[in-house]
């Protein structure tokens, strides 16, 4: 039995009915504010007409700045996707979210947008990409073009789509188009930027995966030896684990751990040495682990959702990737 196909991408946050929306970013403003505490717009004023160096918006992000522009017409490095004219619904369970931190604290709009980075020279002469946000049917609902040499700058202080994503930091990391695919930077983010598998990947000692909602760590586990001055370490013996598995309630804090031995192990919502009845994002035999003379994988069996496997900063992730931050889903493309 497969699980739902569902990307499960959250629909905008209720707007307040007092006070104010700025006319240029649509952001809600407490009465008595003479500017948007987003973008800096005098409020009561239109907008600016000048849209060539506007930010992406994206469909169900901002949907009344999306009228405007496209009332405008489209502007710089923003593509909207006319299939998609409806508002996308919420969702109650969103796509592999994890349990916000304890103490987060509350999100504020940046006091002012970032500038866009310079490209570096030796980029100059590289492709340009973009950046497809999917919906919670799998459908394109809008999309970031990205320059060649350009950098795109990830988290909450770097404005939308990012600013009101608690799942993000401030400063989370950083997308630049290159010849082979993106590059992906990691700032040393709580919580990571996933790329979806195809097929299996290579894992080492501390990666981290996503199975449906799950947050999965993969730990080496070898035969434990004497110190240097012969004295054996205490614990139970060891009847040839390689590995272990730890469930993560937060990113570095583990609530259950399964030794690994033999071939490797499988996850699954109905068949496995580990399963997850309750989480409708896996499927019944969703993953597994092996390992043989060469390595230690980690092998997608075909779920409906998709395994994620956490970027190592620095990696280059291929052009056609998916690629999850926060809690949205985004395909990788050259422009």
């Amino acid at each position: 039995m497969s699980s739902p196909t569902t990307t499960g991408v959250p629909g905008p946050a209720p707007v307040a009915d007092a006070g104010s929306s700025c006319p240029n970013c649509s952001f809600y403003n407490p009465p008595g504010f003479a500017f948007c505490g987003r973008c800096g717009q005098r409020l009561g004023q239109p907008p600016e007409t000048d849209v060539g160096s506007a930010q992406t918006v994206f469909a169900d992000h901002a949907p009344e700045e999306l009228a405007r522009l496209r009332e405008q017409g489209i502007a710089r490095g923003l593509a909207v996707h006319d299939d998609d004219e409806d508002e996308v619904p919420g969702m109650t369970e969103p796509l592999m979210a994890a349990a916000p931190p304890s103490g987060m604290p509350p999100r504020r709009p940046p006091p002012s947008r970032p500038p866009v980075p310079t490209p570096s020279p030796s980029m100059v002469g590289g492709p340009s990409a973009k950046l497809v946000m999917l919906g919670p049917d799998g459908a394109p609902i809008g999309e970031r073009v990205l320059a060649a040499g350009e950098t795109l700058s990830i988290g909450r202080a770097a404005g939308p789509p990012w600013d009101e994503d608690a799942y993000l930091d401030e400063n989370h990391g950083a997308l630049t188009p290159t010849p082979d695919g993106i590059l992906a930077e990691d700032t040393g983010s709580l919580n990571g930027i996933y790329v979806k598998l195809k097929g299996r990947v290579e894992v080492q000692n501390g990666d981290q995966f996503r199975v449906g909602q799950e947050l999965l760590q993969y730990e080496d586990l070898p035969e434990p030896t004497p110190t240097d001055d012969g004295t054996e370490r205490m614990g139970s013996p060891n009847p040839g684990y390689w590995g272990r598995l730890s469930l993560m309630v937060e990113s570095n804090v583990a609530s259950q751990a399964f030794p690994i031995e033999g071939e490797g192990i499988t996850i699954g919502r109905e068949q496995g040495d580990i399963t997850f009845p309750t989480d409708g994002y896996v499927s019944g035999s969703h993953c597994r682990i092996v390992g043989d003379d060469t390595g230690v994988y980690l092998e997608d069996l075909g779920s409906s959702n998709g395994t994620y496997m956490r970027v190592r900063s620095g990696a280059v992730l291929p052009y056609g990737s998916l690629v999850l931050i926060g809690q949205k889903l985004f395909q990788l493309e050259r422009n």
